[in-house]
């Protein structure tokens, strides 16, 4: 990622931040109040108010503005005013308060102020707000009668539907802004001025009746999009004399596009569907589909890209319209959908699926053609849709090759020549991070081609290999002549240094260099002290070291299930998120789902009991059944201390059931995102590979290697650790025990990892031991322990019986099994506090500091 990105994906992931949450950081509460969706107030600059509510932050658009004296801006220009500094001294509050892990990479740049803002964009998105707010019940009343009359009769919308969606009235110009003058009389000048020039028509002029805002990422109102009242459209005179027939859109002028329409909708979105109309998205969305977004009658481009970056969304789904074929043959939809699914999988991250549109039909009347997915629900129903967008999205990389030859007739030598040409030219342009592509790419070649798939494979990739190279050698000619143009030498160093970094990625540059002390002082300059549990029996301390956990290798938590597994994995997640404030720790919970794992860690937090017996679902109960301003102040003060954890990306729960290709392939985005500290899996033995991991091999083929759950999870560890080494990144991952106190199924996990971890409970024998050998020291003090009946597994309460299966309940016995570096079979007491998921060098209160073994005997 080159510089420029890299400093506007920090300015983006800023700009997300509440710009509510950033004026209650800089004190602005005392002088504001809620208004609806807008907080009220005094003004920032502090000139005098009549009523003192001319100053709002909106929480739709994330800015702010005046209707007294004009300012306005975003959450930059709002900590600018606040605290009476320059734009960097600006990020840099923001970052230190709200993204410090961004602060190594925001202290490399050279940060200019952008372009200044009088406000003016801000003020005129306040208006268009008041416009939708005032105007849009007047659709549903005898003004907007005709217009209601063509959404419900001509397009067949819902009436109910329709009030959930932003349609409104648009009155003449005249009467909008007459009303907007009225309710701004007592207002200064500034927005006097600006309602005047306020911008509510296009290019065809004050013809339309019907209207909806354009909103971008953040929510804010770019400007209006038109539409006649009549299917046909309406036939008029512009002013430049011109007549046109069927005009059915015009926009504001100004209205600017660089979002997808209704993208601010999806946020918190996995997934979007991009379909072209408008209508389609604001109607569906109202419906209960809530991940659309439109390109409008324009093509997908490369500015869409960067909202869809900045809400960090996985998938994307083309729906384009089914239009009739053309005079040409050509189908525009099915044009629109090659060109975007080109783009996104050559400059995006997002893995792409296509629908093809023509497979949209009446299912009553096939005969019947459906253009969109608007007229698909209106046919079909809502299920029907939702059934639609589910089961038939496919490949992009294979809807790719299958257009490719569609387009020419392979019985014909010279086209075959053509197609192959176009194939290796698409190929070559395939996003090298997502694998899968290629492969799916190759297979569809394959079954369209009728050639094999190593011939395929080998055309494909040497045509690619040769394009990468031919890139690098342009981008090291460019780089030398600027360089050299400028007599920057420091220039010409950087450029190349991300040439290479750029190059390496695709493994084109393969460097067979062995330098000995180069490589000397390099692994000098890393972090290789690795990285603490936050057990002091483990970590050692300051003055002596003991053990860490590898950066760049893999750990294995393993443990018989109910013993604390997952629970270990949890306290030391939650206790590196304390050590390393500057990381993020990431857990991917594939045993239960993330809203389960919050309410332990709040558990975790909280240290507060409220049922020995079920402490967490106590915990639930409480927090659901009581006001939040009556919850137990512990409760409280561990929802907010991990809400603040989570809002500052310190660590982030995922639930996603993903292979270990979909789960490498998240790593590695997360890796390029965030200063990653660890990466938590629970557990291995539920993690999945199909046939996608293997380039080459067909289901039958993966289903016969990997018959066996020992060689699924062979594979699978062999993925993970080749990945972990190549991200150098921390992987904790757990896993199961068999009857026999092994690694369940794959002792391959074992040889594979770094360093493997067993917990287990504490048996009297074991206990001995250790005090006997000293690390152990016993006094005079009771403990509560169990009989563990070999046969049936069921605990009771022990009477007097020194036999060695006597467990201790509130001791774990922490065990390396293995360790690279480290000596193995190394043992270690934890205290364990069950009810609050409590591990810990020092018992709680109230829980015994040391046991004699003696005193077994005597039970509580």
């Amino acid at each position: 990622m080159n510089r420029k990105q890299l400093f506007k994906n920090i300015k983006n992931e800023l700009k997300s931040i509440d710009i509510a949450e950033v004026a209650r950081r800089l004190d602005l509460f005392e002088t504001l109040h809620i208004d609806e969706h807008t907080l009220l107030g005094n003004c920032i600059t502090r000139h005098g108010s009549e009523h003192g509510r001319c100053f709002g932050l909106k929480h739709g658009g994330n800015y702010f503005n005046c209707f007294s004296c004009g300012v306005g801006g975003d959450i930059f220009k709002l900590v600018e005013l606040a605290r009476n500094v320059e734009f960097k001294s600006a990020m840099q509050w923001l970052i230190e308060n709200f993204r410090p892990e961004l602060l190594s990479e925001f202290d490399k740049f050279d940060i200019k102020p952008p372009n200044c803002d009088n406000g003016s964009r801000y003020t005129e998105a306040a208006l268009y707000e008041e416009i939708v707010e005032n105007f849009k019940p007047q659709l549903y009343e005898q003004q907007g009668r005709e217009a209601l009359r063509y959404l419900v009769e001509e397009r067949h919308y819902d009436a109910e539907a329709l009030r959930r969606t932003e349609w409104l009235y648009f009155p003449p110009t005249g009467e909008i802004r007459e009303y907007l003058q009225d309710r701004h009389k007592n207002d200064g000048d500034i927005i006097k001025s600006r309602i005047k020039e306020l911008h509510l028509n296009g290019y065809f002029g004050d013809n339309f009746r019907l209207a909806f805002p354009y909103r971008d990422r953040w929510g804010r109102i770019t400007g209006f999009i038109k539409r006649a009242i009549c299917s046909r459209g309406a036939d008029l005179t512009t002013h430049d004399g011109k007549e046109h027939t069927g005009v059915r859109w015009d926009s504001t002028s100004g209205l600017e596009k660089t979002d997808l329409f209704n993208l601010h909708n999806c946020r918190r979105q996995n997934s979007i569907i991009v379909v072209e109309g408008y209508p389609d998205a604001i109607y569906l969305t109202a419906c209960g589909i809530p991940n659309i977004v439109a390109v409008g009658q324009g093509n997908l481009s490369e500015k869409h890209l960067e909202g869809i970056r900045s809400y960090s969304i996985n998938r994307a789904i083309i729906c384009f319209d089914n239009d009739k074929p053309k005079e040409d043959g050509i189908i525009t939809g099915v044009a629109n959908a090659d060109k975007a699914v080109g783009l996104l999988m050559e400059k995006s991250d997002v893995e792409v699926f296509v629908i093809d549109p023509r497979k949209m039909r009446s299912l009553s009347k096939p005969e019947r053609h459906v253009k969109d997915p608007d007229e698909y629900f209106v046919e079909n129903g809502l299920n029907a849709l939702r059934s639609f967008f589910a089961n038939e999205p496919e490949s992009a990389a294979k809807w790719q090759a299958k257009r490719l030859a569609e387009k020419h007739n392979l019985t014909n030598d010279i086209q075959k020549s053509e197609y192959w040409a176009e194939t290796a030219k698409c190929y070559a342009g395939i996003n090298t991070i997502n694998f899968r592509y290629g492969e799916d790419f190759i297979a569809a070649t394959v079954e369209a081609s009728g050639y094999s798939r190593e011939t395929v494979a080998t055309e494909l990739e040497t045509h690619r290999e040769r394009k990468i190279v031919a890139d690098m050698n342009k981008d090291i000619e460019n780089t030398l002549i600027q360089g050299l143009d400028d007599r920057d030498i420091d220039k010409i160093e950087a450029g190349l240094k991300e040439i290479r970094a750029k190059y390496s990625a695709d493994q084109v540059e393969h460097s067979l260099d062995y330098n000995f002390d180069s490589l000397l002082n390099e692994a000098l300059c890393e972090n290789i002290t690795g990285l603490k549990t936050g057990f002091e029996c483990f970590d050692g301390t300051e003055e002596m070291e003991k053990f860490r956990i590898k950066e760049g290798g893999v750990t294995i938590v393993a443990g018989n299930s109910g013993v604390g597994k997952t629970t270990l994995m949890l306290n030391i997640f939650l206790n590196m998120i304390e050590e390393y404030p500057d990381k993020t720790f990431i857990f991917f919970t594939l045993e239960e789902s993330a809203k389960a794992l919050q309410f332990k860690m709040i558990n975790r937090k909280a240290q507060i009991t409220l049922n020995q017996n079920s402490n967490t679902r106590a915990i639930i109960k409480h927090m659901k059944e009581t006001p939040r301003e009556q919850w137990n102040c512990g409760i409280k003060a561990a929802v907010e201390t991990l809400r603040c954890q989570a809002s500052s990306n310190r660590f982030k729960i995922i639930d996603e059931n993903y292979d270990v290709n979909d789960l490498v392939a998240a790593i590695t985005r997360l890796r390029q995102r965030y200063n990653i500290g660890a990466i938590f899996i629970d557990y291995i033995q539920k993690l999945q590979i199909n046939s996608k991991a293997v380039p080459g091999q067909s289901k039958s083929q993966m289903s016969r290697e990997f018959a066996t759950n020992q060689l699924r999870l062979q594979k699978i560890s062999e993925i993970v650790r080749n990945h972990t080494q190549q991200m150098d990144v921390a992987v904790i991952m757990g896993s199961q025990l068999n009857k026999e106190g092994q690694i369940r199924e794959a002792m391959d996990i074992f040889h594979d990892a770094n360093l493997v971890l067993t917990i287990s409970e504490v048996t009297r024998k074991e206990l001995e031991d250790l005090t006997g050998r000293g690390l152990y020291e016993p006094r005079k003090n009771k403990a509560r322990y169990i009989d563990v009946n070999a046969n049936s597994g069921k605990r009771t309460k022990a009477k007097k019986n020194p036999e060695d299966d006597l467990v201790v309940l509130d001791r774990r016995l922490l065990t390396i099994e293995k360790g690279r570096d480290i000596g193995a079979h190394e043992k270690m007491l934890l205290h364990f506090t069950g009810h609050i998921l409590k591990l810990s060098d020092r018992p709680e209160r109230g829980q015994n500091a040391d046991i004699d073994v003696n005193d077994l005997l005597a039970i509580e």
